[in-house]
């Protein structure tokens, strides 16, 4: 049986992991974690791969990362890995940990190919998340370079519970504003009547840019149109959430940071949990020029979002949710095929 080590220094992209895991759970590979150890406090991943194959990342400080290398490094070679994955390439410890290990097939996924470097020869494939960032690696890197959606695996039938006739709408992730028009948002619907429409912010108001929106949804009486959490969200709430919401809305519009990078460079997780719960996505109008988000979407720009929030319907958005759910090309199983082909 070939054998395959995931590694994550930090304490996010937890989703990609945990697509993975689902990825390779009951395959022929056998399979190892070796991850940040905030990372696993968050994340229950006993389900999908045995304890005992779950090694601890000790980083307090420099002297115990560079432990760590040394240690992912006897692991290697002491468990006999035939593939190694780092599932975050932008980190300084996985440049240097690449270096190290010698006589194995690398991959590294690339969440951001604005800083990817052209001249990098360490690692044998490279793997992104979505279609738009492979076209763009393929024209303007020459390294090997593929794709897959890491789609986290809903254990439940996609559904939708409405109270009233409410659209929810959900913004999922960290509450920051470099990443999110919360605040744009926040200006757009003060004072205005919207009583089929409930907001979800899916992340922790209490943490990051979240006391700053807070305190910017009290001012604007917004705490009936919006729920909130004020603490760590536990991952099956965070997944029931999105299950049974009806549209995911990432909320990028061109005043934040990295607008354009996220039409070719980047990528938020916002669009995988979309395409892993089939859900509808609220985008800005310039994102529908990506070939892959146009059929599964409804657009809006910053003139005309009231009036598209007014007129949301039901029967839209599970015209498109039967959609999805019918699509090849972001089913479970056919990107599991497809991942579990690419490590070979």
């Amino acid at each position: 049986m070939k054998k395959i080590l995931l590694v994550e220094f930090n304490n996010f992209h937890e989703e990609v992991l945990l697509s993975q895991l689902s990825y390779l759970y009951k395959s022929k590979w056998e399979y190892f974690l070796y991850i940040n150890a905030s990372l696993n406090d968050k994340v229950n991943l006993e389900k999908l791969i045995d304890k005992e194959n779950i090694q601890i990342i000790n980083s307090k400080n420099k002297f115990t990362r560079i432990l760590s290398l040394i240690n992912i490094t006897q692991y290697i070679q002491k468990n006999d890995i035939n593939v190694v994955i780092f599932n975050s390439y932008e980190n300084i410890y996985v440049q240097l940990l690449s270096k190290f290990i010698i006589n194995k097939k690398k991959i590294a996924i690339v969440h951001n190919l604005n800083i990817f470097q052209k001249d990098e020869k360490k690692f044998n494939n490279f793997f992104v998340l979505n279609n738009t960032l492979y076209k763009f690696a393929k024209n303007n890197f020459t390294q090997n370079f593929d794709f897959f959606y890491p789609l986290v695996k809903n254990t439940t039938k996609t559904q939708n519970i409405n109270n009233n006739n409410t659209i929810n709408i959900v913004i999922p992730g960290l509450i920051e504003l470099s990443r999110r028009d919360y605040l744009g948002l926040l200006e757009i619907i003060k004072n205005k009547k919207l009583d089929n429409i409930k907001f979800i912010f899916l992340g922790n108001i209490l943490k990051n840019d979240g006391l700053q929106v807070l305190e910017k949804i009290k001012e604007y009486n917004l705490l009936k149109q919006i729920k909130i959490y004020k603490d760590f969200i536990p991952y099956k709430e965070y997944f029931d959430v999105l299950n049974t919401s009806d549209i995911i809305m990432p909320l990028i519009h061109p005043n934040v940071n990295n607008f354009e990078k996220y039409h070719k460079t980047k990528i938020t997780a916002a669009f995988t949990m979309a395409f892993s719960f089939k859900k509808p996505l609220f985008l800005y109008k310039s994102f529908l020029n990506l070939e892959e988000f146009r059929n599964f979407s409804i657009s809006y720009d910053l003139k005309n979002l009231i009036d598209k929030l007014e007129n949301l319907n039901h029967n839209e958005i599970s015209n498109i949710q039967k959609k999805m759910e019918v699509n090849k090309i972001i089913s479970f199983n056919y990107q599991r095929e497809k991942y579990l082909e690419l490590i070979e």
